[in-house]
């Protein structure tokens, strides 16, 4: 058995485990292939800014923290993961939602980012991350339309929550059945593939 084979059955066995955080598991892996996946599912090419990028409250400085930030040559592209068909926040989506009316929204995440870390205690670690995403970071102030996609089981897509207009919505099998993707470890995401689908049944 391969490496990737192995560390994808022993992510996949947690699954089933009481408060296994699959989730974080999952995250770093999809991080490396997200812009090449979704830029055969979706059309375009699309490039990572960063994982778990703060999203400011309204009204005071605290943030939620959207999984995946990314961008196409035309919009900024939110990508929410979730592993479990419980997994749903409503709150969450009501604010990515909100931010698809704001006006010159690039500039506006640039800026909130900005104040958030100014009012942190952990200047060092926003200074850090923000030294790594910085150029991507000054072209995201001149776009402006959004797109919130999501990757969930199935069930979860059919709950009537994620089946609102401006949202696209991919399950972990749609996830395998565009796994044909421009990368030099195209081959190892075939695999990983196809141990995700077995997501869908979460």
């Amino acid at each position: 058995m391969e490496f990737v084979e192995l560390l994808m059955e022993t992510i996949i066995k947690s699954k089933d485990i009481p408060k296994a955080q699959v989730e974080r598991y999952v995250s770093p892996i999809l991080e490396i292939f997200l812009p090449s996946a979704l830029s055969v599912i979706l059309g375009k090419n699309i490039e990572m800014i960063t994982p778990e990028f703060p999203i400011k409250k309204d009204g005071n400085n605290q943030s939620t923290n959207v999984d995946f930030l990314l961008m196409s040559e035309d919009e900024i592209i939110f990508v929410e993961l979730k592993t479990d068909t419980t997994s749903s926040n409503d709150t969450q989506m009501q604010i990515y939602q909100n931010l698809k009316n704001s006006q010159n929204l690039g500039l506006k995440l640039f800026e909130d980012f900005e104040q958030i870390k100014s009012k942190s205690s952990k200047k060092k670690k926003y200074n850090t991350h923000q030294e790594n995403i910085d150029c991507k970071l000054k072209e995201l102030k001149n776009l402006q339309k959004l797109k919130i996609v999501y990757l969930v089981p199935k069930k979860l897509k059919d709950k009537s929550t994620f089946d609102e207009e401006g949202k696209k919505v991919i399950t972990f099998e749609e996830l395998y059945q565009n796994n044909e993707i421009n990368h030099e470890f195209a081959n190892e995401w075939k695999i990983i593939t196809s141990y995700l689908r077995a997501l869908d049944e979460n």
